[in-house]
């Protein structure tokens, strides 16, 4: 038996790969979707780390959900899948750039 710590390890582990993310997706952005999917955020999120990946990047993606719809997250999320990534797509749905949006996340606005 895994336990419950070997189970969400499992889970964790399998996300990206059932998202058929490619190695091109970037990996903070990747992980974020799946720490976000598992409610997996920080309490107290170091804002200035939006890109380290996992939950740091969940709470980040959380925040831009709630600013712009969740629409913006699933089609970010296809774009790494199907290997179209790249970071001008944050303007082109939210018509900020990624710095700008981080720089807003990082206010609290």
């Amino acid at each position: 038996s895994l336990g419950l710590v070997g189970s969400e390890m499992c889970i964790r582990d399998s996300i990206p790969r059932l998202q058929k993310y490619p190695v091109s997706a970037p990996l903070w952005l990747s992980t974020g979707i799946t720490s976000r999917l598992l409610g997996d955020f920080p309490k107290e999120p170091a804002k200035p780390n939006y890109k380290k990946g996992g939950p740091e990047s969940a709470a980040f993606l959380e925040w831009v959900v709630g600013k712009f719809g969740e629409e913006i997250l699933i089609a970010l999320s296809q774009e790494c899948r199907s290997g179209n990534y790249s970071e001008a797509r944050w303007k082109f749905y939210t018509m900020k750039t990624l710095t700008e949006l981080a720089a807003l996340y990082q206010d609290g606005r």
